[in-house]
């Protein structure tokens, strides 16, 4: 019995033991491997087999959280694989929180909270609200948060905000583990700072990421015959380490100051915005035309997991135009236009656009309810329709009382495409 002792982690990538106590006074986590173990102890307690002193000793518990939990009392909180592995819904999670939000400690070692604010519904409201209903990560939070709209000053605009605690504090080990989050250091209950350098996962991981950092500070639009794609973000959080790693065709960067650089020197530079193809097309060397169509392969894909439909359709909406025949005809256009048009009307991309507009679908001006792959885990389609959207088309979980224009925010019918706040 005394092998049950687990002082050390033996569970491959965990952060933590398969029974990890926060602190003397703290939270018991029990990995739900090893649940089974442990009620055939608490079983040989109740028969005589072994006394409470030594179960407790066994286990690693004081003798009186034992007795509440033979008793019924209390019980600890069981953690899963999903907390400590790169899951899909995980890397989804992980792209946005890396591009937008924020991740705070509570007050207590290992109390998270996981921030985040934005003008569009689906990523400040439907979202979060989502997670911290079904998420492993949020599995162990006992009461819903609720989404706040507030008036910011610094934009001159109304946004959604929530603020999502008891974020698994094995999940935010294993970021700290992996080098993608690190505490600040000057108080207790400040923030994280982000170090995003994945490593070691597969292409199918990176298209999951890529798809959380557009649709958290990415653009996809057209402006006259221009296609502008681009991925912003905070200078001080270089992504161009990980884009470099995607079969992308990044043209240029800026840095801080707005200065324009050739992506390969971005290792000199502190990258704070970085363009694809077909923007600045007049960086491009010869060779690029079979990177670009993989490239628009890649973010099709990508963008199969993405929780904005704007964006989706918008980067659906370039696709289709570098596929027109008109798209490199006009005056003043480069040869190298018309090869791209070529190229992308010979591949099957227009084929994946019509999957893609059927996974996220619009009809008359509105968006309707749609399933990004990473949900596929959720059951079947009639009852992910029904659990992870009836809250969003009533607008249930929203605090709007100081928002004047509530007629915006009915969302029976889907989300308006020109939505607006």
């Amino acid at each position: 019995m005394s092998s049950f002792t687990l002082k050390e982690s033996t569970l491959k990538d965990c952060p933590v033991p398969p029974i990890w106590t926060t602190d003397p006074h703290g939270k018991i986590f029990v990995y739900e491997g090893v649940l089974g173990k442990l009620r055939r102890l608490l079983q040989q307690v109740d028969s005589g087999d072994l006394s409470q002193s030594e179960t407790a000793k066994i286990i690693g518990v004081s003798r009186r959280t034992l007795r509440d939990w033979k008793s019924g009392r209390s019980e600890p909180k069981v953690f899963t694989d999903d907390e400590f592995r790169f899951t899909k819904t995980n890397l989804y999670w992980l792209g946005l929180f890396l591009s937008d939000g924020h991740l705070r400690r509570n007050g207590s070692q290992y109390s998270y909270t996981w921030q985040i604010g934005s003008c569009n519904p689906f990523q400040g409201y439907w979202y979060p609200q989502f997670v911290q209903k079904y998420s492993s990560i949020f599995q162990h939070k006992p009461t819903e948060s609720k989404t706040y709209m507030k008036f910011s000053k610094t934009s001159g605009t109304w946004a959604f905000y929530t603020n999502v605690s008891s974020v698994s504090p094995i999940f935010v080990k294993f970021l700290e583990k992996e080098g993608l989050v690190s505490p600040k250091e000057n108080s207790l209950t400040t923030g994280f700072e982000k170090s995003p350098l994945l490593k070691n996962v597969g292409n199918d991981s990176l298209k999951i990421l890529f798809q959380g950092l557009m649709d958290g500070d990415g653009t996809y639009n057209m402006i006259n015959n221009g296609i502008h794609m681009s991925l912003s973000f905070d200078y001080t959080r270089n992504h161009a380490r990980n884009i470099d790693s995607m079969p992308l065709v990044p043209t240029l960067l800026r840095n801080s100051k707005k200065e324009a650089f050739e992506f390969k020197e971005y290792e000199k530079n502190d990258v704070s915005e970085i363009r694809f193809a077909p923007s600045s097309l007049s960086k491009l060397r010869e060779g690029s035309i079979e990177r670009i169509v993989n490239q628009f392969e890649f973010m099709i894909e990508a963008a199969g997991y993405s929780i904005r439909p704007d964006k989706v359709h918008a980067l659906i909406s370039i696709v289709e135009r570098l596929a027109s025949p008109e798209y490199g005809e006009y005056r003043h256009c480069l040869d190298i236009q018309r090869r791209i048009r070529d190229a992308i009307r010979k591949s099957n991309l227009l084929k994946a656009v019509e999957e893609l507009k059927k996974r996220y679908p619009k009809k008359d001006h509105f968006f309707k309810p749609f399933r990004p792959k990473w949900s596929d885990e959720f059951g079947s389609k009639r009852v992910w329709l029904s659990e992870a959207w009836d809250f969003f088309l009533l607008s249930e979980n929203l605090s709007h009382d100081k928002y004047d224009s509530k007629e915006n925010l009915d969302f029976s019918r889907g989300v308006p495409i020109d939505f607006a706040l």
